[in-house]
């Protein structure tokens, strides 16, 4: 039973998570910051399970887990637009020289 409360939880946060009007606040939701919203609302309900439950390996294991695979996400994020970024000044410059 547990299980389908957490499952109803993280369903229902993703639902409002989704339909939520971003453009009035934030305008277009950039996709590092809507996995992160996305993954902590999947997240949270188990995580606040686990430390109820007192299995602190379990929720230490998969914050650790997360938390690399963010910071991971975000970095490869950084290295695409700072090689697209030199890629659209070759050109230019390509451009600019002729």
């Amino acid at each position: 039973m547990e299980y389908i409360i957490l499952a109803v939880v993280a369903g229902f946060g993703q639902a409002a998570a989704h339909w939520f009007p971003w453009q009035k606040t934030t305008g277009k939701l950039p996709r590092v910051a809507a996995y992160t919203i996305g993954t902590c609302i999947m997240l949270f309900p188990y995580t606040v399970w686990l430390v109820f439950s007192q299995q602190w390996e379990a929720a230490i294991g998969l914050a650790v887990v997360v938390v690399t695979s963010g910071i991971v996400v975000a970095g490869a994020y950084g290295v695409d637009a700072a090689a697209e970024h030199k890629a659209h000044k070759e050109i230019i410059g390509k451009y600019q020289n002729d």
